[in-house]
């Protein structure tokens, strides 16, 4: 999550939301330090933010995956097993944060795990 910090995925934690009554009922996403009293990595990332998305969006950019994998993307800490999960939406979002040119993801070629699983269903007789 912190690149620059060497933070442990175990030192922090978070939930994003697509409204919020605090926030006006628009979306956001809150990040703790999961320490007593807290360390200040959240407090550090804050100070950072811009590099640490920068290298965010650089290093799911760069990952050779096209939807999305555990090495760009996926959290073990998931509260949602990662669904909906999808690379181009998180590469479309931080393009956003960062008021960088609008990114039009390219046309889908693999099925992400919620379109599989839907694939398999048994259909109704």
């Amino acid at each position: 999550m912190y690149p620059h910090l060497l933070v442990d995925i175990n030192d922090v934690g978070g939930v994003s939301t697509t409204s919020h009554p605090n926030l006006g009922g628009k979306s956001g996403i809150f990040i703790c330090d999961k320490h007593k009293n807290g360390v200040e990595y959240v407090e550090k990332g804050y100070d950072l933010i811009e590099q640490v998305l920068e290298d965010t969006l650089k290093a799911i950019e760069s990952w050779p995956c096209e939807s999305g994998c555990p090495s760009c993307i996926q959290s073990p800490k998931c509260g949602n097993n990662n669904e909906p999960l999808d690379k181009h939406a998180a590469i479309m979002i931080l393009h956003e944060i960062m008021g960088k040119v609008l990114y039009i993801p390219p046309e889908k070629k693999e099925k992400n795990l919620t379109e599989i699983k839907a694939s398999k269903a048994i259909p109704d007789e």
